[in-house]
């Protein structure tokens, strides 16, 4: 804490932010502002480039800094064929508050082969609560079904 507070508590001047070498931002450094964070977002940067970023001081007094970074790389798909398809339908787009929904989960295997242990998450969209006796009596009435 000691160190942190002392290392830009002087610090009077200019600093510039160059990206490539092209100025973007300059900002003041001022008594009533150098203990404050000061952050920098810099124009949209192809990642396929090199990019230089620099900092320019001129004034008296030290100040510290910190660059970060972010970026996305998309998913690529997977090229094959999805084994399971699951499909969720439900009765109606609108609804009062004390009316119930009727949701339909179907899960299709898309394989020739069986498959075994399946298990299905399904979520419930936010503010709503599931009937667990609908889905009992559904259980109960599949449990000597060859699919289980």
């Amino acid at each position: 804490m000691e160190a942190s507070g002392q290392s830009g508590a002087e610090a009077r001047g200019t600093v510039e932010v160059l990206l490539n070498g092209v100025k973007t931002e300059t900002l003041e450094v001022t008594k009533e502002n150098n203990d404050l964070l000061h952050q920098f977002v810099l124009p949209h940067l192809s990642a396929a480039d090199d990019n230089q970023v620099e900092l320019r001081f001129t004034g008296e007094g030290g100040m510290a800094y910190q660059i970060a970074g972010q970026y996305f790389v998309p998913w690529r798909k997977v090229a094959g064929q999805d084994l399971l398809a699951i499909e969720v339908k439900y009765d109606r787009t609108r609804l009062a508050q004390t009316e119930v929904a009727t949701a339909t989960a179907t899960i299709a295997n898309k394989t020739d082969a069986i498959a075994k242990m399946v298990m299905v998450d399904l979520g419930i969209p936010p503010g709503f609560d599931l009937m667990s006796e609908d889905l009992q009596a559904m259980v109960e009435k599949t449990a000597d079904a060859k699919s289980g």
